[in-house]
């Protein structure tokens, strides 16, 4: 059993280790040798412990992280990385919320109105240099992967290009973002005043026929989901990116 396969650390140090946990590079390339040297792509890292000799589930590490802890001569803690973060480095990060219900802040008719929606599975990515944050809307609970396509927020405050007009609402950025206090940063859209468009269609409908999204059907859209208990049809009703999340964590928007 793997459990049971022992080794020694040099020839010269008896000493046996046993292994408890692994780590699993995984890769969208296939790995080839050339010249009995390992042409090796990684994309991902995940841990996994070892139990009765057999490997468990494991969770997701940040790649980079793990090469600084390879590096340092003495023994630090990963960082790992939580179910819903993609990404947390030094420029930037990428993390995602499945549906649930939220409050929304909007102005309605010069006044501030507030209600629970159902709010469609939500991806968030932060630029920390610009210390800006982009937001869309995704068309399930599953976790995202590159390929997966985004969809725009029909909400106040944002943009086609998914970038959150802060205004007031950054006074809830923290001062370093990192994944412990990803939930504050979100703050910054649901703590926030919704106050204005800022693009000319937030409907797949309204570009169809060619129409503008006032703030007002902004908030009757939302009205009418909040009344009735019902969750937005994020493929029927929002517009569809046809850039996929790969290319925004690129373009680093």
């Amino acid at each position: 059993m793997l459990s049971e396969q022992q080794f020694k650390l040099t020839s010269d140090n008896p000493t046996k280790l046993t292994p408890h946990a692994v780590l699993v590079l995984h890769s969208r390339q296939n790995q080839k040798r050339h010249n009995g040297n390992l042409d090796l792509h990684v994309d991902a890292v995940t841990y996994h412990d070892i139990h009765d000799g057999k490997i468990e589930q494991g969770s997701a590490i940040d790649k980079a992280r793990l090469i600084e802890v390879m590096h340092e001569e003495k023994q630090t803690e990963f960082t790992w990385i939580e179910p819903t973060t993609l990404v947390d480095n030094a420029s930037s990060a990428v993390w995602y919320r499945p549906s649930s219900r939220r409050t929304l802040h909007l102005k309605a008719n010069e006044e501030p109105i507030q209600f629970k929606v159902k709010f469609p599975a939500t991806l968030f990515i932060y630029q920390k240099k610009s210390r800006s944050l982009s937001m869309f809307a995704l068309a399930s609970d599953e976790r995202p992967t590159l390929d997966s396509k985004l969809y725009v927020l029909p909400v106040g405050n944002i943009k086609t290009t998914g970038k959150l007009c802060l205004g007031s609402g950054a006074s809830y950025l923290p001062k370093k973002v990192e994944q412990k206090n990803f939930h504050e940063v979100e703050r910054c859209f649901f703590d926030a005043l919704s106050t204005h468009t800022s693009t000319r269609a937030l409907f797949k409908r309204d570009v169809k026929e060619n129409r503008n999204t006032s703030m007002q059907k902004l908030v009757n859209y939302w009205q009418r989901h909040a009344s009735n208990g019902t969750q937005p049809n994020v493929s029927k009703d929002f517009i569809k990116l046809s850039e996929s999340l790969n290319s925004f964590i690129k373009i680093g928007r």
